[in-house]
Protein backbone atom coordinates (compact mmCIF):
# COMPACT_ATOMS: atom_id res chain seq x y z
CA UNK A 1 0.00 0.00 0.00
CA UNK A 2 1.01 3.72 -0.64
CA UNK A 3 1.64 5.75 2.07
CA UNK A 4 0.13 9.30 1.31
CA UNK A 5 0.03 12.40 4.18
CA UNK A 6 -2.82 14.67 4.72
CA UNK A 7 -0.58 17.32 3.54
CA UNK A 8 0.53 16.00 0.48
CA UNK A 9 -3.41 15.36 -0.82
CA UNK A 10 -4.26 18.67 0.67
CA UNK A 11 -1.35 19.76 -1.39
CA UNK A 12 -2.28 17.59 -4.83
CA UNK A 13 -6.09 18.57 -4.45
CA UNK A 14 -4.59 22.37 -4.76
CA UNK A 15 -2.17 21.77 -7.44
CA UNK A 16 -4.96 19.07 -9.83
CA UNK A 17 -7.59 22.36 -9.29
CA UNK A 18 -4.72 24.96 -10.41
CA UNK A 19 -4.13 22.48 -13.39
CA UNK A 20 -7.45 21.88 -14.50
CA UNK A 21 -8.24 25.51 -14.41
CA UNK A 22 -4.69 26.49 -16.72
CA UNK A 23 -5.68 23.80 -19.21
CA UNK A 24 -3.02 21.75 -18.15
CA UNK A 25 -0.53 24.25 -18.07
CA UNK A 26 0.71 24.67 -14.40
CA UNK A 27 1.58 21.67 -11.99
CA UNK A 28 1.28 18.92 -14.67
CA UNK A 29 4.41 17.38 -13.35
CA UNK A 30 3.42 17.74 -9.50
CA UNK A 31 -0.21 16.15 -11.38
CA UNK A 32 1.45 12.99 -12.70
CA UNK A 33 3.18 12.66 -9.57
CA UNK A 34 0.52 12.42 -7.53
CA UNK A 35 -1.78 10.37 -9.66
CA UNK A 36 0.87 8.00 -10.85
CA UNK A 37 1.76 7.31 -6.92
CA UNK A 38 -2.09 6.09 -6.80
CA UNK A 39 -1.83 3.76 -9.42
CA UNK A 40 -3.22 5.96 -12.79
CA UNK A 41 -1.57 6.11 -16.02
CA UNK A 42 -0.77 9.36 -16.91
CA UNK A 43 -1.94 9.27 -20.62
CA UNK A 44 -5.13 8.24 -19.32
CA UNK A 45 -5.41 11.17 -16.84
CA UNK A 46 -4.58 13.65 -19.73
CA UNK A 47 -7.03 12.03 -22.00
CA UNK A 48 -9.66 12.75 -19.83
CA UNK A 49 -9.20 16.30 -18.57
CA UNK A 50 -9.83 17.05 -22.21
CA UNK A 51 -13.16 15.39 -22.22
CA UNK A 52 -16.61 16.81 -21.77
CA UNK A 53 -17.19 15.77 -17.99
CA UNK A 54 -13.34 14.46 -17.66
CA UNK A 55 -12.71 16.78 -14.75
CA UNK A 56 -15.49 14.67 -12.67
CA UNK A 57 -14.78 11.54 -13.87
CA UNK A 58 -11.07 12.12 -12.90
CA UNK A 59 -12.01 12.76 -9.43
CA UNK A 60 -14.02 9.64 -9.03
CA UNK A 61 -10.87 7.88 -10.66
CA UNK A 62 -8.56 9.34 -8.00
CA UNK A 63 -11.18 8.60 -4.91
CA UNK A 64 -11.16 5.22 -6.41
CA UNK A 65 -7.47 4.45 -6.38
CA UNK A 66 -6.79 6.46 -3.18
CA UNK A 67 -8.89 3.69 -1.52
CA UNK A 68 -5.47 1.87 -1.53
CA UNK A 69 -3.74 4.44 -0.19
CA UNK A 70 -2.68 4.58 4.01
CA UNK A 71 -4.78 6.63 5.55
CA UNK A 72 -7.59 7.43 3.65
CA UNK A 73 -6.98 11.16 2.25
CA UNK A 74 -9.46 11.65 -0.56
CA UNK A 75 -11.44 13.90 1.89
CA UNK A 76 -8.51 15.99 2.22
CA UNK A 77 -7.63 15.76 -1.74
CA UNK A 78 -11.14 17.02 -1.94
CA UNK A 79 -10.47 20.11 0.58
CA UNK A 80 -7.98 21.15 -1.63
CA UNK A 81 -9.53 21.14 -4.90
CA UNK A 82 -12.76 22.64 -3.68
CA UNK A 83 -11.05 25.26 -2.14
CA UNK A 84 -9.27 26.21 -5.57
CA UNK A 85 -12.55 25.92 -6.76
CA UNK A 86 -14.88 28.14 -4.56
CA UNK A 87 -11.95 30.76 -4.41
CA UNK A 88 -12.29 31.06 -7.95
CA UNK A 89 -16.35 31.14 -7.82
CA UNK A 90 -15.65 33.96 -5.03
CA UNK A 91 -12.67 36.06 -6.65
CA UNK A 92 -14.65 36.68 -9.76
CA UNK A 93 -17.92 37.40 -8.45
CA UNK A 94 -20.57 34.47 -8.74
CA UNK A 95 -23.57 34.91 -7.76
CA UNK A 96 -24.53 34.88 -3.82
CA UNK A 97 -26.93 31.77 -4.52
CA UNK A 98 -24.56 29.64 -6.54
CA UNK A 99 -21.56 30.20 -3.99
CA UNK A 100 -24.03 28.94 -0.73
CA UNK A 101 -24.67 26.14 -2.46
CA UNK A 102 -20.89 25.32 -3.27
CA UNK A 103 -20.06 26.19 0.45
CA UNK A 104 -22.74 23.92 1.82
CA UNK A 105 -20.38 21.04 0.09
CA UNK A 106 -17.44 22.57 1.09
CA UNK A 107 -18.60 22.11 4.77
CA UNK A 108 -19.01 18.73 3.99
CA UNK A 109 -15.33 17.97 3.20
CA UNK A 110 -13.79 19.72 5.78
CA UNK A 111 -16.41 17.81 7.91
CA UNK A 112 -14.95 14.51 6.24
CA UNK A 113 -11.49 15.89 6.96
CA UNK A 114 -12.13 15.76 10.56
CA UNK A 115 -12.08 19.64 11.21
CA UNK A 116 -13.37 21.00 14.13
CA UNK A 117 -16.50 23.78 13.68
CA UNK A 118 -14.90 26.56 14.91
CA UNK A 119 -12.05 25.61 12.31
CA UNK A 120 -14.81 25.28 9.47
CA UNK A 121 -16.40 29.01 10.48
CA UNK A 122 -13.03 30.37 10.14
CA UNK A 123 -11.92 28.75 6.97
CA UNK A 124 -15.61 29.92 5.41
CA UNK A 125 -15.14 33.10 6.34
CA UNK A 126 -11.78 33.89 4.78
CA UNK A 127 -13.36 32.30 1.29
CA UNK A 128 -16.19 34.38 1.74
CA UNK A 129 -13.85 37.40 1.83
CA UNK A 130 -12.64 36.77 -1.33
CA UNK A 131 -15.53 38.11 -3.08
CA UNK A 132 -14.59 41.61 -1.80
CA UNK A 133 -11.79 43.70 -1.28
CA UNK A 134 -8.25 44.36 -3.68
CA UNK A 135 -6.37 42.00 -5.35
CA UNK A 136 -3.48 42.55 -2.53
CA UNK A 137 -5.98 41.47 0.23
CA UNK A 138 -7.46 38.63 -1.65
CA UNK A 139 -4.43 37.61 -2.36
CA UNK A 140 -3.34 37.55 1.92
CA UNK A 141 -6.26 35.92 2.70
CA UNK A 142 -5.80 33.06 0.19
CA UNK A 143 -2.54 32.90 1.52
CA UNK A 144 -3.85 32.78 4.84
CA UNK A 145 -6.40 30.31 4.14
CA UNK A 146 -4.02 27.70 2.91
CA UNK A 147 -1.72 28.00 5.67
CA UNK A 148 -4.99 27.24 7.91
CA UNK A 149 -5.59 23.83 5.66
CA UNK A 150 -1.76 23.28 5.97
CA UNK A 151 -1.08 23.23 9.72
CA UNK A 152 -4.85 21.25 10.49
CA UNK A 153 -3.44 18.68 7.79
CA UNK A 154 -0.15 18.68 9.15
CA UNK A 155 -1.50 18.74 13.19
CA UNK A 156 -3.44 14.94 11.69
CA UNK A 157 -0.33 14.01 10.30
CA UNK A 158 1.91 14.12 13.68
CA UNK A 159 -1.21 13.12 15.72
CA UNK A 160 -1.19 10.06 13.80
CA UNK A 161 2.47 9.53 14.03
CA UNK A 162 2.71 9.80 17.67
CA UNK A 163 -0.43 6.96 17.91
CA UNK A 164 0.43 4.24 15.45
CA UNK A 165 4.80 4.68 14.67
CA UNK A 166 6.16 6.24 17.81
CA UNK A 167 8.13 3.36 19.88
CA UNK A 168 6.51 3.13 23.76
CA UNK A 169 9.53 3.55 26.25
CA UNK A 170 11.52 0.34 27.46
CA UNK A 171 10.77 0.01 31.02
CA UNK A 172 13.93 -1.35 31.67
CA UNK A 173 15.60 1.33 30.06
CA UNK A 174 13.86 4.60 30.78
CA UNK A 175 13.03 2.73 33.76
CA UNK A 176 16.51 2.02 35.29
CA UNK A 177 17.00 4.36 37.30
CA UNK A 178 13.37 4.11 39.12
CA UNK A 179 13.66 0.73 39.55
CA UNK A 180 17.37 1.45 41.31
CA UNK A 181 15.11 3.99 43.21
CA UNK A 182 12.57 0.75 44.55
CA UNK A 183 15.44 -1.64 45.23
CA UNK A 184 16.88 0.84 47.93
CA UNK A 185 13.52 1.75 49.30
CA UNK A 186 12.39 -1.79 49.81
CA UNK A 187 16.15 -2.63 51.17
CA UNK A 188 15.57 0.36 53.83
CA UNK A 189 12.07 -0.73 54.44
CA UNK A 190 13.17 -4.11 54.80
CA UNK A 191 15.66 -3.04 57.65
CA UNK A 192 13.22 -0.72 59.47
CA UNK A 193 10.76 -3.66 59.75
CA UNK A 194 13.10 -5.79 61.43
CA UNK A 195 14.33 -2.95 64.10
CA UNK A 196 11.52 -1.55 64.86
CA UNK A 197 9.05 -2.97 66.89
CA UNK A 198 6.10 -4.67 65.77
CA UNK A 199 3.64 -1.83 66.21
CA UNK A 200 4.99 0.21 63.66
CA UNK A 201 5.24 -2.83 60.82
CA UNK A 202 1.76 -1.36 59.32
CA UNK A 203 3.36 1.71 59.07
CA UNK A 204 6.13 0.74 57.01
CA UNK A 205 3.59 -1.76 54.93
CA UNK A 206 2.08 1.58 54.25
CA UNK A 207 5.18 3.60 53.48
CA UNK A 208 5.99 0.88 50.74
CA UNK A 209 2.80 1.22 48.76
CA UNK A 210 2.85 4.50 48.39
CA UNK A 211 7.05 4.75 47.54
CA UNK A 212 5.82 2.21 44.54
CA UNK A 213 2.82 4.47 43.87
CA UNK A 214 5.13 7.37 43.82
CA UNK A 215 7.73 5.10 41.12
CA UNK A 216 4.99 4.40 39.35
CA UNK A 217 3.59 7.91 38.90
CA UNK A 218 7.70 9.14 38.10
CA UNK A 219 7.86 6.19 35.60
CA UNK A 220 4.30 7.03 33.26
CA UNK A 221 5.07 10.84 33.91
CA UNK A 222 8.39 9.70 31.79
CA UNK A 223 6.88 7.66 29.31
CA UNK A 224 4.70 10.82 28.55
CA UNK A 225 1.57 9.15 29.60
CA UNK A 226 0.49 10.78 32.54
CA UNK A 227 0.48 15.13 32.15
CA UNK A 228 1.98 17.56 34.96
CA UNK A 229 -0.92 18.49 36.29
CA UNK A 230 -2.68 14.69 36.97
CA UNK A 231 0.93 13.79 38.11
CA UNK A 232 0.94 16.90 40.91
CA UNK A 233 -2.21 16.07 41.61
CA UNK A 234 -1.63 12.39 42.40
CA UNK A 235 1.70 13.22 44.30
CA UNK A 236 -0.06 15.89 46.72
CA UNK A 237 -2.72 12.80 47.20
CA UNK A 238 -0.04 10.03 48.01
CA UNK A 239 1.88 12.65 50.76
CA UNK A 240 -1.45 13.35 52.20
CA UNK A 241 -1.70 10.06 53.19
CA UNK A 242 1.63 9.11 54.56
CA UNK A 243 1.61 8.44 58.07
CA UNK A 244 4.23 10.81 59.15
CA UNK A 245 1.82 13.51 57.41
CA UNK A 246 -1.27 12.30 59.39
CA UNK A 247 0.22 12.30 62.64
CA UNK A 248 1.68 15.81 61.77
CA UNK A 249 -1.76 17.10 60.64
CA UNK A 250 -3.72 15.39 63.57
CA UNK A 251 -1.12 17.43 65.87
CA UNK A 252 -1.62 20.82 64.22
CA UNK A 253 -5.66 19.81 64.22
Amino acid sequence: MTHVSRVEALEAGIRFMTWIFSSGEAFGEDVQTFTGRLGLEWAGVTNDRIKEGGTLLLIKRIEEASRSAVPHVFPWFEVGRTTIFLSNMAGTGAEQMLLDAAMSGYRRYLEDAQLRVEERDKLETLLRSLATGSVEKKTIALGQLRERLRDQALFQDEREWQVHFKKPNNPWVSGSFYLFVVVVAGAGLMTAAQILPLVALPFVLVGAVIVLAVVGAYQLRNDEIMKDEPFLKLMALSFRYLPLFRRRDSKGG
